[in-house]
């Protein structure tokens, strides 16, 4: 940082940083930390941070990056001294990054300007990042297997490298030294499983012999969390703060699930124990108290839940004993396998992927490299579909194992359900959408390898589905070293596999034939067997008279208007009750219609006569009744297009206002969701007229129907009359 003196240079703008010290005990190298608030907003209420971007992430994750250590002989860790400080940034930007400081307490307090990039700004990780990848890229001709290392190996500023071989990993580390140099930055706290490797390298350049190894946290904040790596032994232990619980604590939600949320397990070993825990968080989102609401976050546990948290929050300091061994691949091996298992169950799936190596001496080693799980949904779902899930986990899981290690490997992959063999092996689309979906997404990942039946006893990933105790997964040699058939020979392994079950049944898109049934009531079926209005009223009045037996003899062959006029009652009657069945129900109950319903607007009332009808403030006019009270039919029924084609024919094929305003006097068709059938009748009501005018001799079809649109039917006969005036008498029959 440089001084600022104040020159009185206006346009200059400038932000001051608050900051504050952070005490790192553990710290091998530097105890005390400066950290910059640049999201603290300034007296224009904008912070430095919501004027950046954050920048991409261009570096690889911690898993990729420590499955690749695994599968290495020798590894390498270094840290790049003061990574931020090491680069400049624009001198136009620094004032952005002033800061009043003084280095003794009698000093006054002065304005500085930091030149570097500043821990606590939001794009200060991408800027160091990229400023290591630019110097690889510089110096890749030069120190080629370092900047490799650089573009692949770094995670922030910590080197996780490695080789097979001692001269290797020397020729590595000098180059990397070499090439961060050149750049302006420096590597320290060396530290490897090799002595060798390290021997020219000053002490005071090396990790200090009195730590306990060298932790790789995935995030400085938390202190005391991540993986440890023993140089020494070469193997990896956990570092979690595991506090005691007294018996007379209260356990509430937010104290559980804060000690669940703590575990950082990268690579999943730890996943058979974990998942027991996320079970139990599950359990406890879905707990509800006495008075049947959800739990609070600082509400008490029920009695049984604060009972099994308990007997598993005891067994968790067991997990701090955990020595895994860091290499999963035997020394100098002759061949390398990959094995990925999966497995469900009601509560959990998930999968675990295994490396077995031979050596030149034929000595078999299995250790567990990977492995990942998820909690099952609430919503139940079949043991075979959740089978499935585990089995799209476990591939997808190798997928990114591939990305680490690179694909040049023989892979099995291993289940013990049938069905899910059976759903892997056939098409897609043999099968429904939920289970086409997995199938689709599992086949291109594992077209190129083998699917197995293991039997359940001997599948390590049911522990993972299932979950264990601390103190069952200490000493499982299932799950850190796989099934015992795994070290012999390949013929020894399960051949072959169990009867299929009857969940690929369940999965099969099954092919139906559907029949289509007509659903329509009996008046509508025989209204639609009547092309004409008046035909449908006699045959009705026939069959009323019929009924009631009651006629005299002598009016038995003539049809009164009395009875044509009750049976157009009769027929509106029954249209009415299978159309607006719920809100004639209300009605003689002398409720009003539901709020829902298509009438609501309309005041409806039922008449005498028992024909629903409208209301309104007609009632005491001088309007003939009908004319008052209009009955109501729905828009859509084949009655009430058959009654306006009978007006409109009546009418001498009527324009649409003539024909509506005709129509509302007697029987408004009622209209649904904003559209009657008049729009779509008057188009074939149109073709009607234009062949009718064809037929007559009469050209421009066109202006004509205008005419008609807008004089109504009377004006047919005009029209018609200056072609052919003598066949106005034809019109009628029309």
């Amino acid at each position: 940082m440089r001084k600022i003196v104040d020159d009185g240079t206006p346009g200059i703008k400038r932000c001051f940083l608050p900051h504050h010290p952070v005490v790192k005990e553990e710290s091998t190298t530097t105890k005390l930390r400066v950290v910059f608030d640049a999201s603290c907003r300034a007296s224009k209420g904008i912070s430095v941070n919501e004027a950046l971007l954050v920048g991409p992430v261009i570096q690889q994750d911690l898993r990729s990056i420590v499955l690749r250590c695994r599968m290495r002989q020798i590894m390498l860790v270094s840290d790049v001294e003061k990574m931020f400080r090491q680069i400049r940034i624009n001198p136009a930007d620094a004032p952005l990054q002033s800061i009043l400081w003084r280095f003794r307490e009698e000093d006054e307090v002065e304005t500085y300007e930091l030149k570097t990039v500043t821990y606590g700004t939001k794009p200060a990780p991408f800027l160091a990042t990229r400023t290591l990848k630019q110097l690889a890229i510089d110096e890749a001709e030069r120190y080629p297997l370092a900047a490799n290392v650089i573009k692949n190996d770094i995670y922030m500023d910590d080197v996780i490298t490695g080789a097979d071989d001692v001269e290797t990993a020397t020729r590595l580390r000098l180059q990397l030294d070499a090439m961060l140099e050149s750049g302006g930055f420096r590597l320290r706290k060396w530290a490897s499983n090799c002595v060798a490797v390290l021997k020219d390298i000053p002490k005071n350049n090396l990790a200090l012999p009195e730590t306990n190894g060298i932790s790789w946290e995935q995030d400085s904040a938390v202190k005391a969390l991540g993986l440890t790596w023993l140089p020494k032994s070469d193997t990896l232990r956990f570092s979690f703060v595991i506090l005691e619980l007294a018996p007379d604590q209260t356990l509430t939600k937010r104290k559980v699930l804060s000690i669940i949320a703590s575990f950082f397990d990268p690579l999943g070993l730890l996943g058979a124990t974990i998942t027991k825990a996320k079970i139990f968080m599950q359990r406890l989102w879905s707990a509800k108290n006495t008075n049947g609401h959800a739990l609070e976050w600082d509400s008490p546990l029920t009695e049984a839940l604060e009972a099994d948290w308990r007997i598993y929050h005891q067994q968790l300091a067991l997990l701090n004993e955990l020595r895994i061994p860091r290499c999963v691949i035997a020394s100098a091996a002759a061949s390398v396998q990959i094995h990925c298992f999966s497995d469900a169950s009601e509560r959990a799936y998930g999968g675990c992927v295994y490396a077995r190596s031979m050596d030149a001496n034929q000595l078999v080693t299995v250790k567990l490299l990977t492995a990942k799980f998820k909690v099952a949904p609430l919503k139940t779902q079949s043991l075979p579909r959740l089978e499935l899930c585990g089995a799209r986990l476990v591939a997808e899981l190798w997928e990114k194992v591939t990305e680490a290690i690179g694909p040049n490997y023989e892979v099995h992959f291993w289940t013990d359900s049938t069905c899910v063999l059976r759903w892997i092996q056939a098409s897609p689309g043999t099968w429904v959408t939920y289970i086409a979906n997995r199938v689709s997404k599992i086949q291109p990942i594992t077209e190129e390898h083998t699917w197995h039946h293991v039997p359940g006893l001997s599948n390590p990933a049911d522990l993972i589905s299932r979950g264990v105790t601390p103190e069952v997964l200490i000493d499982n040699s299932l799950w850190w070293e796989g099934p015992d058939w795994l070290k012999q020979e390949k013929d020894q392994w399960p051949q072959g596999q169990e009867n299929l079950s009857e969940g690929v049944l369940e999965g099969r898109r099954i092919a139906a034939a559907v029949v289509a049934v007509n659903e329509n009531g009996f008046m509508h079926e025989y209204i639609a067997r009547f092309s004409s209005y008046t035909r449908l009223l006699r045959v009705t009045a026939y069959c009323l008279r019929l009924k009631a037996r009651a006629m005299p003899k002598e009016n038995r062959c003539f049809i009164t208007t009395a009875e044509l006029r009750e049976a157009e009652f009769a027929i509106i009657r029954r249209v009415q009750q299978d159309t607006f069945f719920e809100d004639l129900k209300r009605l003689r109950k002398g409720e009003a219609v539901s709020r829902h319903s298509l009438l609501r607007w309309f005041n409806p009332k039922i008449a005498e006569n028992g024909i629903l009808r409208i209301g309104g403030r007609l009632e005491h006019s001088q309007e003939p009744a009908d004319a008052k009270h209009p009955m109501v039919l729905p828009a859509k029924h084949v009655l009430t297009e058959l009654i306006l084609l009978h007006y409109h024919q009546n009418l001498m094929h009527a324009g649409l206002q003539l024909l509506l305003a005709t129509v509302n006097q007697l029987i408004p068709p009622f209209v649904e969701d904003g559209e009657g059938p008049t729009a779509s009748r008057w188009e074939k009501w149109r073709e009607h007229f234009d062949a009718y005018l064809a037929w007559k001799g009469v050209e421009d079809h066109e202006e004509k129907f205008k005419s008609l649109m807008l004089f109504g039917g009377q004006d047919v006969r005009k029209i018609i009359s200056e072609v052919q005036p003598n066949d106005d008498h034809l019109l009628g029959n029309r």
